[in-house]
């Protein structure tokens, strides 16, 4: 292990095969950055054998000076063709300051929905966000 001292990397890696309609795999890295901090990642992805499938993931990082900042998403199909996505990003400075913001969209036979917000926070604490957000059913389009 002393051979890793300046390195940090673990991999672990998940794959099987529940039937030959569906499927499942995860993934998970993390090591030390050019910045001085650790990069971590974690994905995963399934099939159902319905046709239903789904996968997420995300990746922080930080850079050894108390700077972090990360993104993610998922997106998914449902069987019966509905369909979602999702995707966020944060940061987080030294001084305290930090950023989120995301939105989200899903759609089907009954109706859609978009949603998208944000905050954020200051140095000396003063937090801001907003969000918008429209739905629609089957009937109003």
């Amino acid at each position: 292990m002393k051979q890793f001292k300046n390195t940090l990397i673990a991999v672990s890696l998940i794959a099987a095969t529940f039937s030959a309609d569906a499927f499942a795999f995860r993934a998970r890295t993390q090591h030390q950055n050019a910045a001085g901090g650790v990069t971590s990642t974690f994905g995963q992805s399934y099939r159902g054998a319905n046709g239903g499938s789904f996968a997420n993931g995300r990746r922080v990082q930080s850079d050894g000076a108390g700077n972090v900042s990360g993104v993610s998403g998922a997106a998914g199909v449902t069987a019966n063709g509905g369909r979602f996505n999702r995707a966020g990003s944060f940061s987080r400075s030294a001084d305290g300051s930090a950023t989120r913001q995301g939105t989200l969209e899903a759609n089907g036979q009954r109706g859609s929905v978009y949603s998208s917000g944000s905050a954020t926070r200051n140095a000396d604490g003063t937090v801001n966000g907003s969000r918008s957000s429209q739905v629609t059913n089957a009937q109003t389009g």
